[in-house]
């Protein structure tokens, strides 16, 4: 049963999630070299973001607290994703960019091999999971609108379809679990893999 669990989760969300990965590792790659080639000033641009990438373990009483403000934040952003989606516009794409470019100059700076592999991909494996998951959700939403926007200007055409109750379990259930994830390891392991660079 399991099986056919992620059977049908791959051939709901694939291709989709896999173009919306490498597009987002491109960008990755693109945003320091460009601030590299053209000599941009990365540190301003890295000052300007809240990313949570606290290195300071000592004195910090409120770590669950962090995990639910983390989760609420990241769970949140993920839904406006989805309520956006009842666009006919592929507003997701642009919730992609921008995450990616968040992350592309997280990386401009003297580290960033380790700010990848022990600031960012820790917790970013789940995150990004559930980032890219929301991305598909919220792609299949505006997909069937646009078909149904197209479907009143040609009603001779098959309506479309739109699996509402699959996507709707994966948003309250896969989603929100990555999420928790992603924000206990933030919170308690990040900032010690990184104290020791930064």
């Amino acid at each position: 049963m399991q099986i056919n669990y992620f059977k049908k989760r791959w051939a709901l969300y694939w291709p989709q999630f896999v173009y919306f990965a490498i597009i987002m590792m491109l960008i990755w790659l693109l945003v320091p070299t460009i601030f590299y080639v053209f000599h941009l000033d990365g540190q301003s641009a890295r000052d300007g973001l809240t990313l949570g990438l606290n290195v300071n373990t000592s004195g910090r009483l409120n770590n669950w607290q962090n995990v639910l403000s983390l989760f609420e934040r990241n769970y949140g952003l993920a839904w406006f994703c989805v309520s956006v989606a009842f666009l006919p516009l592929p507003c997701y794409w642009l919730f992609a960019i921008i995450n990616a470019l968040t992350v592309g100059i997280v990386l401009v700076g003297s580290q960033p091999i380790a700010t990848l592999f022990l600031g960012i991909l820790p917790h970013g494996i789940f995150e990004i999971t559930a980032q890219i998951l929301t991305f598909c959700i919220a792609a299949q939403i505006t997909k069937y609108i646009q078909q149904s926007i197209h479907q009143l200007c040609h009603p001779t055409q098959c309506p479309p379809a739109i699996q509402w109750s699959t996507l709707l379990i994966d948003m309250c259930s896969i989603v929100p679990l990555l999420y928790v994830v992603s924000a206990i390891i933030e919170t308690f392991i990040t900032p010690v893999l990184l104290q020791d660079y930064f």
